[in-house]
């Protein structure tokens, strides 16, 4: 039966079937009935909502058919109703009609239903959040002194949002911020630097073990421990634990007194190995959570995605040590520009998607929060047991936990269809505020204490502290 009806789903996506009315997707269950009962609606296969649209109406035509005269009453119901409102008033059916009427039209009427009722119901609903659920028609019997359940038919529905110009504009102007930062980044990593850092490989090895192997296994156990009722999120948490490192980590690494020339070379290795370890989880252990999140890896969007990525920073490699002229000009026009963006970006987000910000709830915060302190914790343990020195271990520290988010919102929102990659992206964006706010938590202190209890020395620049380091 189940895959009838996964059958007759498929042609309905591909044929209007309200021009067929006995092909659409039924489900009869007979419970605690000594009498048969089928219902038959038209419709397309799938309903779809929008989040942003205040009520849909939806005309539906049925008929249902009977073995004897009987009064039945008709409901409808969602299966999940915090995602969707459906309004109905109990339709009551009086099935009644010879079927030899109907046998004259269609044929495919089985002879064991002597009664028809031909009918229509207008069904109105609203969507409540995103996500997918079934809307439920049940019948009852209504000349039983009890209300028995004697058959129902359900159809799939989805709720989305639906696209507003201020939510496109949003989408490229993330592109091009993050096209941007990366093209910025590969102006300023200087990779002599980053050659000396890997003469003594022991401490980036750690780093770029704890960032790439670590943390996408951390996040694939608090997927699938701490959100196993929620496919959507925990899609999102995966996604952000197979992320490099973020730009931020340098400035924290060194208001907290961390290896500078650490953390920038693991930054732009970690960046660059990324896009081929990233999609390599995603395509492993990814596959997994996309088929409990009833949604297929877009492994080629992904990819996609991240090769965009990749491209401008090696330009901006490239220009640093070969077009030495144009490098200086970039680096002048580089911070206002990436500014002007990053404003436009907020605006634009804030307007299009304050949704985001009403889906924010503990589900979300816990593995949002879970994720980055314990890559914090597990790389600093790693990081002492091997011996390192204490500026290393909070660099290293601090290099696990802040993933760079902004990587996995771009993936999501453009690889992943809707409703799933509206629902996840939630995630990222509360994993970017989760990081950070115990970061600036232990930042502050740790600047009052230096300042008011020991004299900072004067920040050495990361080729200084190369030297530095390599010399010990």
């Amino acid at each position: 039966m189940e895959a009838l009806v996964f059958i007759s789903i498929l042609i309905c996506a591909i044929f209007p079937c309200a021009s067929l009315p006995w092909m659409n997707t039924t489900i009869t269950d007979q419970v605690q009935a000594d009498i048969k009962y089928r219902l038959k609606i038209s419709h397309p296969g799938i309903i779809v909502l929008y989040t942003n649209v205040q009520s849909q109406s939806m005309l539906m035509n049925y008929t249902l058919l009977c073995e004897e005269l009987r009064t039945i009453t008709l409901e409808a119901l969602a299966n999940d109703k915090t995602m969707v409102d459906v309004s109905l008033k109990e339709e009551i059916i009086q099935c009644g009609n010879k079927s030899s009427e109907i046998k004259t039209r269609n044929n495919s009427v089985s002879d064991e239903f002597s009664y028809y009722h031909y009918g229509s119901i207008t069904l109105r609903m609203s969507g409540k959040r995103l996500g997918r659920t079934y809307i439920t028609f049940n019948l009852y019997n209504s000349s039983s002194t009890d209300k028995i359940l004697v058959g129902k038919q359900k159809f799939p529905l989805i709720v989305l949002r639906k696209e507003e110009p201020a939510s496109e504009i949003f989408k490229y102007m993330m592109y091009i911020v993050m096209v941007i930062v990366n093209f910025g980044f590969g102006c300023k990593t200087d990779l002599q630097v980053v050659k000396e850092t890997y003469r003594k490989p022991v401490a980036p090895a750690i780093g770029i073990g704890c960032q790439l192997l670590l943390m996408p296994m951390i996040g694939y156990g608090i997927a699938k421990l701490v959100t196993p009722g929620d496919p959507y999120i925990a899609l999102g948490i995966f996604i952000v634990s197979c992320c490099p490192g973020g730009g931020q980590s340098n400035i924290f690494s060194y208001l907290l007194g961390g290896d500078i020339s650490l953390s920038v070379s693991l930054t732009a290795v970690s960046m660059m190995l990324s896009f081929g370890t990233m999609p390599l989880w995603l395509f492993t252990l990814g596959q997994e959570i996309s088929t409990s999140a009833e949604t297929e890896m877009p492994y080629l969007e992904v990819v996609t995605t991240l090769l965009i990525l990749l491209i401008p920073l090696l330009i901006g490699v490239f220009i640093q040590y070969k077009l030495t002229r144009i490098h200086k000009f970039m680096l002048k026009i580089l911070l206002p520009i990436t500014i002007v963006a990053v404003i436009l970006l907020l605006v634009t987000g804030l307007y299009s998607n304050w949704y985001i910000f009403e889906m924010f709830n503990a589900k979300i915060f816990l593995p949002a929060s879970i994720l980055p302190l314990s890559g914090n914790i597990i790389a600093g343990l790693i990081s002492l047991v091997a011996m390192m020195p204490w500026t290393r271990v909070k660099t290293i520290s601090i290099e696990t936990g802040l993933q760079n988010t902004g990587i996995a919102i771009l993936v999501i929102m453009f690889a992943f269809p809707q409703p799933e990659g509206l629902i996840a992206v939630v995630v990222p964006i509360a994993t970017s505020i989760m990081t950070q706010l115990p970061l600036i938590s232990v930042t502050i202190p740790y600047l009052i204490y230096t300042r008011c209890y020991r004299k900072r020395d004067k920040p050495a620049s990361a080729k200084e502290e190369v030297v530095k380091n390599n010399s010990k």
